[in-house]
């Protein structure tokens, strides 16, 4: 499984174990932001390979032409740039780093809004909500409960 599949699925709150939740909480998202740097480097990397690329490609065109005496129109040009091989995998190469960059910010999102979800539950446990809807809980519910209970009790 890659980080961010891992992530992603770490985004889960298990509200029998809040502290364990806690404890994650910054790391992950310390984790996410530094994937979302090095996703953002990638990318711009990419962006200027394919800037760079596109000049020399523009250059050979020119050259060409010049050599042969004939005359190009700038549309020319850039519609010659745009079906070469080398460029076309390039604009590729970008295009799916830019999605990197995407979904790692955000999964970045989801972990500041995970923060805050942690923080309101940690706020009913505290105020007893959970103990005060417990009876209602599915029974698996209750049972992971009290198991959760018992662990923090050293039984």
């Amino acid at each position: 499984m890659d980080k961010w599949a891992e992530y992603k699925k770490a985004l889960q709150i298990d509200k029998f174990d809040l502290d364990t939740a806690l404890e994650q909480q910054v790391v992950i998202y310390q984790d996410v932001c530094e994937e979302l740097s090095v996703a953002v480097s990638k990318r711009d990397l990419l962006e200027y390979d394919k800037s760079q690329l596109y000049a020399e490609i523009e250059l050979r065109i020119r050259d060409n032409y010049e050599q042969q005496g004939a005359k190009i129109t700038e549309a020319k040009i850039k519609a010659l740039i745009a079906v070469d091989e080398l460029y076309i995998l390039s604009v590729e190469a970008v295009l799916g780093a830019k999605m990197d960059v995407a979904e790692w910010q955000n999964l970045e999102a989801a972990y500041k809004q995970r923060a805050h979800v942690l923080r309101d539950l940690v706020s009913l446990f505290v105020s007893g909500y959970a103990m005060a809807n417990i009876g209602k809980a599915s029974p698996l519910a209750s049972e992971a409960f009290d198991k959760a209970v018992d662990n923090r009790r050293g039984g």
